[in-house]
């Protein structure tokens, strides 16, 4: 999706509103068309995703500069917009639901072939993609929803890719030692008793 002038002003307005200052309305508008010639050459879906990340990493005022510096980090991450990870998801169902109409053939491993290929299709997935899905099985459910129902998956999927992504930023930027101690069994307090 292109990005529009409205989600600038969208953006602008949180911007003022967290800074406390208070401005014209022809500032404003300078602004908007500013940040909209600055930021139209990008994603809707990656300028959002990079205000947003800016915003919530911050203690002052979100700057264009950053909202740049943020996107730029996520493209040389090679990091798919919300909309790119649902279409690499729904390019491969046909494919998946075929493969998996040869499950029930035994003949020349064809059955086998097809479970192979299914695992390979699943493997190549994005890492968010695959922690949407969670397994093979719940790919093969996508693959065979209707078109309708495939239009409420899509909602699910674009809610709930934000968390996936988010949470996948945690573990990223979290210091391997703080990792290892969370994920190790709870100490026991001796000192003290």
């Amino acid at each position: 999706m292109k990005l529009t002038k409205t989600d600038v002003a969208k953006m602008i307005g949180i911007v003022y509103l967290e800074s406390g200052q208070s401005v014209s309305e022809h500032d404003i508008k300078e602004r908007v068309d500013f940040w909209y010639a600055s930021l139209k050459q990008f994603e809707r879906e990656i300028v959002l995703n990079a205000f947003q990340n800016v915003a919530m990493n911050t203690n002052y005022p979100v700057k264009l500069a950053d909202v740049c510096n943020e996107i730029r980090r996520m493209q040389a991450l090679g990091e798919k917009s919300d909309e790119q990870l649902w279409v690499e998801l729904t390019g491969v169902l046909d494919k998946v639901r075929h493969n998996t109409e040869g499950y029930r053939y035994d003949y020349m491993d064809e059955g086998a072939r097809c479970r192979k290929s299914n695992e390979q299709i699943y493997a190549a997935l994005q890492t968010e993609i695959k922690d949407y899905l969670r397994s093979i099985s719940e790919l093969i459910t996508v693959a065979y929803m209707s078109s309708e129902d495939l239009r409420y998956e899509k909602a699910r999927f674009m809610k709930r890719i934000g968390e996936i992504r988010e949470q996948a930023r945690l573990r990223r930027d979290t210091p391997k030692e703080v990792l290892e101690l969370l994920s190790g069994p709870v100490p026991q307090l001796t000192e003290g008793r």
